[in-house]
């Protein structure tokens, strides 16, 4: 039986963590990088259709 990890059923570890380190966020850097991501998954040949909610 191997041991659970502490990081088990949680994001992918390089995944950043934004609860301890929210204050380096805002608006524009998060959509930047959302549209860099959209481009990446067209650019890599799938068709995503992302669902962005305005508010």
């Amino acid at each position: 039986m191997r041991a659970a990890s502490s990081r088990e059923g949680t994001a992918h570890g390089s995944a950043d963590d934004v609860n301890s380190s929210a204050e380096q966020y805002d608006e524009a850097v998060l959509t930047a990088r959302i549209e860099a991501g959209n481009a990446s998954l067209r650019e890599a040949g799938f068709d995503a259709v992302p669902c962005l909610i305005g508010t």
